[in-house]
């Protein structure tokens, strides 16, 4: 662009942004369509739409002048909906006014502004997944008032993120302040004289405070009850509230009401001799990663959607059958074979990224397999409580003890609050059709952007929406593959409508790219590549922790 002028510069971006809105738009519509082609009884048309919905903003922090907003087909992962907003800009030739507002109100009101267009076309949302960001749900509200027809679910992988946060902040607490304790004194009362056994002096190895091992198994441990509730809300707050109050502190059976209750997701028995390979009397799960029924991609699938934002780091991988359309994963069903009522999300484990490669469509989220739905006979197959299927233990046994254990009074007292907490919006994350869901569809388009964008200036608005535009085109690619073909791309629309001739050998070129696209997302969905970026997420953590504990050369 260093050999246009500025105004040769501007004279393209005018010519050639309203043909890239047109092909966006047209993508709209074709999600739409595909929507409005269902049945209207049927979870995820038209009159009973499931989306996805999230913003995002050039630069990080309360100052970026320019912010965008997508609605996408929670099916599909097509973009139904999207709007931009930008606070710069002299050359008015954009369909929407310079934002006067601040950055923060940005997304809520892009969002009304989405939704209630949404519903003047005729669609009734049933189910929105988000992140817990307040303002984008009160807005989705304002349009849909009705919470029993229309609700606000909450994507499982920032619930738990939310959740290890709360934690973190809990594990230095000493002593409680008096906010705190007004708080919740009312249903726990005990909280106004609890003591952590380590005030006024420092925490040792074995004080039975809370430590760097025990919130790293308390992720995995939310983790883990979020995908083995299935679809049951109930069960999730359940398990919640029995890991807070009863497994930390290695009870495992107990009276309640005068009746013998039991954890319910682990053996009571474990083997003792270390040659049964199976535990017994109990579930097939311990909640600390022990025992079977878990993937191996524990750790990474406990961050949830913590990277959401950031780009995957997913290598390439070999070409496999059917060029990924209707693939089956290892252990799992294929897509065509879910249950009706069972949306099978096409981007779970669907990665757009790759950080070894230039190509500017690989860009996507890293946690798109970690909080993703999953089918009934794939979640029965890896997380059932049918004791059933236990084989039973050659040894006497041993009985069962959590690995963590929390023994200090007042660290003990904050999981059971934190558990009980996360356990009161059980409602609001697990459905009971769906079951625990997902915002990665959003943040995966968005992730695409930054390959299209510089993020680091503040651009103005006609160059801004033509960017952003471009960017969204490109990362609703795999919709428009899955329904137009391996042939398809947007770019050929783009020349075809402002009479430009189309380079010998570029359409084998985006044939290919299209193949090897489709084949990686297929490959990413496997198990094996699950596990080999949960283990690139631990690797890192355990650098970012050597880095921190590292003592300052600086005075």
């Amino acid at each position: 662009m260093d050999v246009l002028t500025k105004n040769a510069f501007q004279r393209i971006i005018e010519i050639a942004h309203p043909h890239v809105k047109s092909i966006l738009d047209r993508m709209c519509d074709r999600a739409k369509n595909l929507m409005k082609s269902k049945e209207p009884r049927e979870l995820g048309s038209w009159k009973r739409a499931v989306t996805s919905s999230d913003g995002c903003w050039l630069i990080r922090g309360f100052h970026s002048q320019c912010c965008s907003f997508v609605i996408v087909d929670f099916v599909s992962g097509g973009i139904l909906f999207y709007g931009h907003l930008c606070m710069r800009g002299s050359n008015n030739i954009c369909d929407s006014e310079l934002w006067q507002g601040t950055s923060k109100s940005a997304e809520g009101h892009l969002a009304h502004k989405l939704f209630a267009k949404a519903k003047e076309e005729g669609m009734h949302c049933e189910v929105n997944w988000q992140d817990q960001d307040s303002s984008s749900g009160k807005s989705f509200r304002s349009v849909f008032p009705d919470g029993q027809l229309s609700r606000v679910m909450l994507c499982g992988g920032h619930v738990g993120r939310s959740h290890g946060n709360n934690l973190k902040e809990y594990k230095s607490k000493k002593v409680l302040d008096k906010g705190f304790i007004d708080q919740h004194k009312k249903k726990y009362p005990q909280v106004a004289t609890v003591k952590c056994v380590c005030e006024g002096k420092s925490h040792s190895k074995k004080c039975g405070c809370m430590t760097d091992e025990f919130l790293a198994a308390s992720k995995r441990n939310h983790f883990s009850a979020l995908k083995q509730s299935l679809r049951s809300s109930a069960e999730y707050a359940r398990r919640m509230h029995v890991l807070g109050k009863h497994h930390s502190k290695d009870i495992h059976k107990w009276k309640e009401d005068g009746e013998d209750q039991e954890c319910g997701f682990h053996p009571i028995l474990v083997c003792s001799c270390g040659t049964c390979g199976k535990k017994a009397s109990g579930g097939s799960n311990d909640k600390e990663g022990e025992a079977s029924g878990g993937s191996n991609d524990k750790e990474g699938e406990a961050n949830g959607c913590a990277d959401s934002e950031s780009n995957s780091d997913s290598r390439k991988g070999g070409s496999l059958s059917n060029n990924g359309k209707g693939c089956r994963r290892k252990g799992g069903i294929s897509r065509n074979n879910a249950s009706k009522h069972q949306i099978q999300d096409d981007n779970e484990g669907e990665s757009e990224s790759n950080d070894d490669s230039d190509n500017s469509d690989e860009n996507s989220s890293s946690s798109s397999g970690d909080c993703s739905i999953e089918s009934d006979a794939e979640s029965g197959t890896d997380d059932s409580d049918d004791e059933d299927g236990d084989e039973k233990l050659k040894c006497p046994g041993k009985p069962y003890s959590t690995r963590n254990i929390l023994t200090c009074p007042l660290h003990g007292l904050l999981y059971e609050i934190e558990c009980d907490r996360v356990g009161a919006k059980a409602k609001e994350v697990v459905h009971e059709e769906m079951g625990k869901g997902h915002s990665n569809l959003p943040e995966s388009k968005f992730s695409v952007l930054t390959k299209f964008r510089a993020k680091s200036t503040n651009l103005h608005q006609v160059y801004y929406e033509f960017s952003t535009n471009c960017g969204l085109c490109q990362s609703n690619m795999t919709f428009m593959i899955n329904k137009e073909g391996s042939n398809y791309h947007w770019m050929r629309e783009l020349l075809e409508e402002m009479a430009m001739p189309i380079p010998d050998g570029i359409e084998k070129m985006w044939k290919e790219e299209n193949e090897r696209r489709m084949n990686r997302l297929c490959k990413q969905k496997m198990k094996e590549a699950k596990a080999a970026r949960a283990n690139r997420k631990k690797m890192r953590a355990q650098e970012s922790k050597k880095r921190y504990d590292k003592p300052s050369l600086l005075c």
